[in-house]
């Protein structure tokens, strides 16, 4: 019975995001790591961000009075958006991003 969401949840890995382009190999290993290492590395990481982000959103509120009222918005970004980017939208093999955000395999 154990074996069920662990399966669950490897399969959701699988499917959660897939290459940019069909005619790009990727070794096993870069597949393997990243499944078996970051994806869940990053769902730790989202979930820790979220927890952080409700323990500190009072403090958040109080400083997003000052101008240029943007301390939630970057709090938002940093502790749930990008590890969740990360986690979720970016595809198989393709650890580092862009200058514009965007993921790319090398």
């Amino acid at each position: 019975m154990k074996r069920i969401p662990l399966i669950g949840l490897f399969a959701l890995l699988m499917t959660a995001s897939h290459p940019a382009s069909a005619h790009e190999r990727l070794s096993f290993t870069e597949v393997l790591a990243d499944v078996v290492f970051y994806r869940p590395a990053g769902l730790a990481l989202t979930a820790l961000g979220v927890g952080l982000f409700a323990a500190t959103s009072p403090m958040l509120l109080v400083a997003d009075q000052v101008p240029p009222h943007d301390a939630l918005d970057d709090a938002v970004d940093v502790l749930v958006m990008t590890p969740y980017r990360f986690t979720f939208q970016r595809p198989i093999g393709a650890l580092r991003s862009g200058p514009d955000g965007v993921y790319h395999r090398r």
